[in-house]
C-alpha cells in the first residue's frame, strides 16, 4: 500500500512475471499428449510465425564448436523478424550463443486464456562435470560456469554433458530476467558422444525437452514457483 501526497492510501498489485507465467503453466496441468494430469506442466507451445506447435528456438555454441573441431556450424533456429515485436505474449529477442526459448500461446486446453501467453527463455551449457545421476531432469551443479571454463582446450573433448537453465520470461511485451540467477538450477539433459555435437545441439536439446518432456520441464521451471 502506498500513500499519495494527500495521505490517501492506495493498493497496488505487485507483479512477478517469472512466477506468474510459470505458475500458470504448472496449474494448467496438461501432459505431452494434451491430456489433463495432476503431475505435468502444460506442454503445448506456439509458433507465432505460422501457428504450428514447433515453438522451439535455439542457437548452439559457436566458440566451443570451433575449439572442438575447427567448425563454426551450429544448430540454430531464430525468431523471425516478424516475431520481434512483442506480440503473442512475449518480448522476442534474437538468441545469442547457447540460448534457447519456448513460446506459449495461453490457449492449450481449448479454453481461452487458460494460462498466460509468453516465452520461457534459457541458456545451455556443455560441461565436463558429470552429475551424480544422469537421469534426464536431474538438477546439476550450480557452479559449472566456474569449474568448467569453455576455453579449456586441453580437455575440450570431455565437454559432453549438456545442461539447461531458465534465465527469464517474456510476458506482456517485456523480457523479465529471473531475480537471482543463482537460484535457477542447471538441470542435466543429455550426454553427447563428443564435444562438437554437444556445442552444436545442446541449446536445441534444452528447447526440445522443455517443449516435449514433462518431467524435464518441471525440473527446469519448478524452482520459480517454490
Amino acid at each position: 500500500m502506498v500513500e499519495d501526497d494527500n495521505g490517501t492510501p492506495h493498493w497496488y498489485l505487485i507483479k512477478d512475471p517469472v512466477r506468474d507465467l510459470v505458475k500458470s503453466l504448472r496449474d494448467n496441468k496438461i501432459n505431452n499428449a494434451g491430456e489433463t494430469t495432476t503431475t505435468a506442466y502444460a506442454a503445448n507451445g506456439f509458433d507465432g510465425a505460422n501457428g504450428t506447435v514447433d515453438s522451439r528456438y535455439y542457437r548452439g555454441y559457436v566458440a566451443m564448436r570451433k575449439l572442438a573441431d575447427g567448425s563454426t556450424s551450429v544448430y540454430t533456429r531464430q525468431f523471425t523478424s516478424a516475431m520481434l515485436n512483442g506480440t503473442n505474449g512475449g518480448q522476442y529477442k534474437t538468441l545469442s550463443d547457447q540460448e534457447w526459448a519456448v513460446t506459449w500461446n495461453g490457449n492449450e486446453t481449448g479454453t481461452a486464456n487458460s494460462f498466460l501467453p509468453g516465452v520461457i527463455y534459457g541458456t545451455s551449457r556443455c560441461a565436463k562435470t558429470k552429475p551424480s545421476s544422469t537421469a534426464v531432469g536431474t538438477e546439476g551443479w550450480n557452479t559449472i560456469e566456474n569449474s568448467d571454463p569453455v576455453n579449456d582446450a586441453e580437455n575440450i573433448q570431455s565437454y559432453v554433458q549438456c545442461y539447461c537453465k531458465m534465465t527469464g520470461v517474456g510476458v506482456d511485451g517485456e523480457f523479465t530476467p529471473v531475480r537471482d540467477s543463482s537460484r535457477a538450477p542447471w538441470v542435466f539433459d543429455f550426454t553427447r558422444g563428443s564435444a562438437a555435437p554437444c556445442a552444436t545441439y545442446c541449446a536445441y536439446d534444452c528447447a526440445y525437452d522443455v517443449r516435449f518432456n514433462a518431467s524435464f520441464r518441471s525440473a527446469v521451471l519448478g524452482w520459480a514457483v517454490e
